[in-house]
């Protein structure tokens, strides 16, 4: 009797689920879409026959699960949300097709109050407001998205993000000038009490204050997830706002800040990673870091960057903790980190850093723990050796570096890095020189660690087989395989061979047939 209710228990569960796919489905099946056009005339109904004039009036009328059709022009107007969708009826507002559709006033031009909206394929120009966020989240705005949108000048901050669940992706974010003049607070990107936000191939750039900036005392801000933008420092590019063109406004690239007061007021679980972080030697009388990482953040993780041509790279300060740096290039910064007031529990693994006048130093209490791990230190002129060094490559730096540990000194064969590729040649001495990292067991091109017998030393591991460095197995490479190759495998490979070349994969000095079947399984396609 029992198994026969179980049974019907189930069959209830299975109909009330039918029930509820029913159920979301006749919703979509009635969403209403609108239509707004700033030539039409008014007293529309939003209809594609008899469209609004305004944006407001679609926003007004639509109810969870419509849709909201701009089309192409110019709009006046300052926007605000009115009601909240839903998780599988949002209320959408989107560029119809692929019109352009600006909205343009000197006000806060969209403020999003309600949840489950999603703004996509619309621009806004605030036309210098000193409003506080011209473009802005508010509290009570969460599970909604922004996408495909330029965001341009502002005279305060410009993004500004203070809901739970937010979603920015593929959005310009550009010229937060404030009138006031070079490094007076306007934030390309302003985070205050904020959780589970993800920015996304974004690109920011032209602002008097930092690109991203996180609030200094508003929590809690946890799981923020930055990945695949590109946010620069530069001059500023034509008069702006009051600033003269040429200036040197920006203060940093990504400013993570907290309170100095409260002890527990940590914020934790911040990711960034394939990003570009980077500034200007023209820039250069700004501070200019592309990481300042101050106060009370823990459980960070900077993995596959570059950062260039910063004043700074990296700077940590105490009482943070539980960083992880790893598979990032570091290269052509003055300084390539720094260490303030004891800062500790940081893992600084498998990165390239190259080029630096200073390596690194500190302020302060000496850092607690630091340990690099499979990195590759090439050409610096002073600095620092701190925390302790496990089989770490060293060419060209400062000297009293650690000798012990695997840690060893020699050129590291890097492709070209004049052209910036630091990838590493077939017979480079960083090859299966490292030791296990076991939180790091991909690259910084996502290849998986290790692809020889240990792993690679640096950002990059080998593809074995990739004879012209491009970190590819393509018609290049076979091509090299085949002038190569002299004969099919040998049987007894003479003890101790050395690799012939690239292509010799299994390294038992000779090119033959075993090296192009290697190859064959390792193709990712043409050049």
């Amino acid at each position: 009797m029992a198994m026969e209710y179980t049974g019907m228990g189930s069959a209830r569960h299975r109909l009330w689920g039918f029930l509820a796919v029913l159920c979301s489905t006749a919703a979509w099946a009635s969403a209403t879409e609108w239509h707004v056009d700033a030539t039409a005339p008014g007293g529309g109904d939003g209809s594609v026959s008899a469209p609004f004039q305004y944006i407001q009036d679609g926003i007004d009328n639509a109810q969870p699960g419509d849709v909201v059709h701009v089309h192409g022009g110019t709009y006046s107007e300052s926007l605000t949300t009115v009601r909240s969708g839903s998780a599988t009826t949002p209320i959408t507002v989107s560029a119809w097709a692929d019109d352009t559709v600006w909205v343009s006033k000197n006000s806060r031009v969209l403020s999003l109050q309600h949840q489950h909206i999603i703004v996509d394929g619309i621009n806004f120009d605030g036309q210098f407001t000193g409003d506080d966020g011209m473009v802005r989240f508010h509290d009570g705005s969460d599970y909604s998205t922004l996408r495909r949108s330029e965001i341009a000048n502002a005279g305060d901050h410009q993004l500004w993000i203070d809901a739970d669940d937010v979603l920015i992706e593929d959005v310009y974010v550009h010229h937060a000038i404030s009138n006031y003049g070079p490094l007076i607070d306007a934030h390309n990107i302003h985070v205050t009490d904020a959780s589970s936000v993800t920015i996304r191939r974004t690109q920011a750039a032209f602002a008097t204050g930092d690109i991203l900036h996180f609030e200094r005392d508003a929590y809690p801000t946890y799981d923020i997830l930055v990945e695949d933008c590109d946010f620069g420092i530069a001059l500023l590019d034509v008069n702006t706002n009051g600033v003269i063109a040429g200036t040197a406004i920006t203060d940093n690239v990504i400013d993570i800040q907290n309170s100095t007061i409260d002890p527990n007021a940590f914020k934790e679980a911040l990711t960034i990673r394939r990003c570009h972080l980077y500034g200007s030697f023209a820039s250069r009388s700004v501070k200019g870091e592309a990481l300042d990482l101050k106060h009370r953040w823990r459980d960070v993780h900077i993995e596959g960057n570059l950062l260039y041509d910063n004043t700074l790279a990296i700077q940590m300060r105490a009482p943070s903790t539980d960083y992880l740096i790893a598979n990032n290039l570091i290269f052509g910064n003055t300084q390539a980190f720094e260490f303030e007031d004891g800062v500790g529990g940081i893992e600084i693994a498998s990165n390239t850093i190259y080029g630096h006048a200073i390596i690194q130093s500190h302020t302060g209490v000496l850092p607690g723990l630091l340990e690099w791990k499979n990195n590759i230190f090439l050409q610096a002129e002073e600095g620092e050796w701190l925390g302790t060094y496990d089989h770490n490559l060293f060419w060209l730096v400062p000297a009293s570096w650690p000798a012990s540990m695997g840690n060893i000194e020699a050129d590291p064969d890097l492709a070209d890095p004049n052209a910036l590729n630091f990838r590493l040649a077939f017979d480079s001495p960083a090859v299966d020189a490292g030791i296990e990292v076991t939180s790091v067991t991909i690259d910084l091109e996502g290849v998986l660690r290790p692809q020889g017998q240990a792993y690679d030393l640096g950002a990059y591991e080998r593809t074995p087989g990739d004879a012209d460095n491009d970190g590819d197995i393509d018609l290049e490479d076979v091509g090299a395989l085949v002038q190569a190759i002299d004969g099919p495998a040998l049987s007894n490979p003479p003890v101790g061979s050395s690799p012939a070349g690239p292509s010799d994969l299994d390294g038992d000095g000779d090119v033959d047939l075993v090296d192009f079947d290697l190859l064959a399984r390792n193709f990712t396609g043409p050049s």
